[in-house]
């Protein structure tokens, strides 16, 4: 297969993130805040835009937090691909609810979670989960475009930290130190037959 190398850039905040409040997964899908936007065309006037500009195979996941960003980092120029395997992570039961109402209705797992941040919500679903789907669409990226050599995609921050931690052989509970800050981005190479933070 060659190697190929991955261009993952975090989508800009939305209208539920600007003050942190609210658990947001696959399930919820506010626009862009003015200030997303901002961070997306920010982005654009750095030496990483610079690298990633003329890539041709562009993707993103179907939320529209992710579909914008998109839009702004494509410039109108190139097609851009949706795959639902981008998702953000399945909140399960606190989808949407703001973290004060989560620590008190669900007391017991709130505290776990703090203790074990990669303990999965109720009904949600888990890092491994996450991290197995994220690699799976690159995989089908690289299948698609067979002679491409640079892959550019608008992601989210829970499943990628979960595929980054499992690429580095982390603890998943570790998986706050992979976390990408809004328009904040990261490259991954596949060689060798798998996949490596570069």
């Amino acid at each position: 297969m060659g190697n190929k190398r991955f261009y993952l850039v975090r989508h800009g905040v939305s209208i539920l993130q600007e003050n942190g409040s609210i658990c947001l997964g696959k399930g919820s899908d506010p626009p862009l805040a003015p200030s997303g936007f901002a961070q997306a065309e920010e982005l654009m006037e750095t030496s990483f835009f610079r690298s990633v500009k003329n890539i041709s195979a562009v993707y993103c996941s179907p939320l529209l937090r992710s579909m914008q960003t998109a839009v702004v980092l494509a410039c109108g120029t190139r097609e851009i691909r949706v795959d639902r395997g981008l998702s953000e992570m399945d909140m399960g039961l606190w989808e949407g609810m703001c973290f004060r109402q989560i620590q008190k209705e669900y007391p017991v797992q709130y505290a776990l979670r703090g203790l074990h941040p990669s303990v999965p919500p109720p009904a949600g679903e888990t890092f491994e989960e996450a991290a197995l789907r994220m690699e799976q669409v690159l995989f089908r990226m690289m299948e698609a475009h067979p002679r491409e050599k640079k892959f550019l995609a608008v992601v989210h921050a829970g499943i990628t930290s979960a595929f980054l931690c499992r690429i580095a052989g982390r603890d998943f509970d570790e998986n706050r130190a992979y976390r990408l800050p809004h328009c904040g981005h990261v490259v991954v190479e596949y060689r060798d037959g798998g996949f490596w933070k570069k």
